[in-house]
């Protein structure tokens, strides 16, 4: 995309997920050029097609993590499925939009396969892309989920919420 093309979308809720059902360039006229054998200006769309197709891939990546749930199916999850994990005995609970999976592994060994998720408290972490606010003693969650933020934690879970990584140096 050009840097003065617009672009809308259009949204459907199914299920418990927003889709996207259409989405829309708008560029500038002078940018509008019609090929040589054309009667309408498809370089612009074939252009926008191209760049969208790239920004998908780096968005959709293929580090796709395999774990077991408690009925030893294999799921392949990557970071952008999971909205936080949580402890649960000796085996992690993986909430995700549509579901929510019991992997047969420890809380710090699954935490260990999403290094991207923020641990904020003893039994939970979250994935940065799905909260909605910070409050002074828990994090809310896009799927409406409230999570408890320790006293003595709430500085470090706060600075690392808001660092771009999610790390503090």
């Amino acid at each position: 995309m050009q840097d003065m093309q617009r672009c809308s979308f259009i949204w459907s809720k199914v299920g418990n997920e927003f889709k996207i059902k259409h989405i829309h360039f708008s560029s500038p006229l002078g940018e509008l050029k019609v090929g040589a054998h054309e009667r309408f200006p498809n370089i612009v769309g074939e252009m926008s097609k191209r760049y969208m197709d790239r920004k998908i891939k780096e968005i959709v990546r293929s580090d796709r993590v395999s774990v077991t749930d408690s009925d030893g199916v294999v799921r392949f999850l990557s970071l952008n499925d999971i909205i936080y994990i949580s402890a649960n005995q000796k085996q992690t609970i993986v909430h995700t939009a549509s579901e929510n999976i019991n992997v047969r592994k420890g809380f710090v060994a699954t935490l260990a396969l999403f290094p991207d998720l923020i641990q904020i408290h003893r039994s939970y972490a979250v994935n940065k892309s799905y909260i909605y606010e910070i409050r002074k003693d828990s994090v809310i969650m896009t799927d409406g989920s409230e999570i408890h933020i320790p006293v003595n934690k709430y500085h470090d879970v706060k600075m690392a919420l808001l660092l771009p990584d999610g790390k503090q140096e």
